[in-house]
């Protein structure tokens, strides 16, 4: 198997194949390796590791927006659901 290292250049293959992607960090220290199957890319470990901590972080700030809007909207709910009563408590007052 032959490894070999390209840092992410506009002259090298590697910047090329990754031209349109949204993962330009990671891409500056793809690894290309060829195997019998073809190429393949392997990143290495601290970018990796870094990516997973910013997806974890991500996973976290989302759960908690869901939490809030979860309880934004039962609370709204339940206040729908008491005006409600109330128009109806005056409606048949009347």
């Amino acid at each position: 198997m032959k490894i070999e290292i390209i840092k992410g250049t506009d002259n090298n293959p590697v910047a090329e194949f990754f031209s349109s992607s949204s993962t330009p960090e990671t891409d500056a220290f793809a690894v290309k390796f060829k195997t019998l199957c073809g190429e393949k890319y392997w990143v290495p470990v601290d970018i990796a590791r870094k990516l997973e901590r910013e997806r974890d972080e991500a996973r976290e700030a989302l759960a908690e927006e869901i939490k809030f809007h979860h309880r934004t909207h039962s609370e709204l709910v339940q206040t729908q659901c008491q005006l409600q009563n109330a128009i109806r408590e005056r409606d048949f007052s009347l």
